[in-house]
């Protein structure tokens, strides 16, 4: 594997700090291909105490899949109530239009009406 042990064992064991002092001390590359020789010389190696589980947390990862959930099937009913209330906006929208052509033809028969009343 690109000239590297294939047992991790056989690389040093750094503490945070000194992971920490070969990140402050190294000096910065020259260019791209020193930077994946450096990389390949020097593996950069993580272990698991640096960022350590908290303890417990079943429950709290159990509560949030629960509230998880909740919002997913909120979110989709939330979805299905908008596309109800666009069926009955637009059906809303279809009746006013009705209405205002109803109110328009009763205007003018009433116009016409009046006017032949006072033409008399």
């Amino acid at each position: 594997m690109n000239g590297m042990p294939s047992n991790s064992s056989s690389y040093p064991h750094f503490t945070a700090e000194q992971h920490l002092a070969f990140q402050v001390n190294s000096t910065p590359p020259q260019s791209v291909d020193s930077a994946y020789t450096r990389a390949a010389e020097k593996p950069l190696i993580v272990h698991q105490h640096f960022y350590p589980e908290p303890p417990n947390t079943a429950p709290f990862i159990q509560k949030l899949l629960e509230l998880n959930i909740y919002l997913v099937e909120r979110m989709n009913q939330l979805e299905v109530d908008n596309q109800e209330l666009k069926k009955t906006l637009i059906s809303l929208t279809t009746q006013n239009e009705l209405l205002n052509q109803h109110i328009a033809k009763i205007q003018s028969t009433s116009t016409e009406a009046f006017g032949e009343f006072f033409e008399l």
